[in-house]
């Protein structure tokens, strides 16, 4: 079972996968990647598998309708200058 410390649901059964990003790269997935509430290997994961047409995990799901949440309330409170999207 893997567990985040900071999230201690369990998310199933996962597989660490390493990769490198060119460092140019690296701001760029980071700024994506909060755009919609989420740590960069979540976001990885995310566009890996919607670019395969392949269904998202449910714990993926929930950590996405958390960022969005947690997105919508930083840009009410003013704190976040993030572009709106649709």
């Amino acid at each position: 079972m893997a567990e985040n410390a900071q999230d201690p649901r369990s998310k199933g059964d996962r597989k660490q996968l390493t990769t490198r990003w060119p460092e140019s790269d690296r701001a760029f997935i980071k700024d994506e990647a909060a755009k919609l509430g989420l740590k960069e290997g979540s976001y990885v994961v995310k566009e890996f598998l919607e670019s395969h047409n392949r269904p998202l995990p449910q714990y993926l799901i929930e950590e996405i309708r958390r960022g969005q949440a947690l997105v919508q309330a930083q840009r009410e409170q003013g704190e976040l200058d993030l572009p709106r999207t649709a």
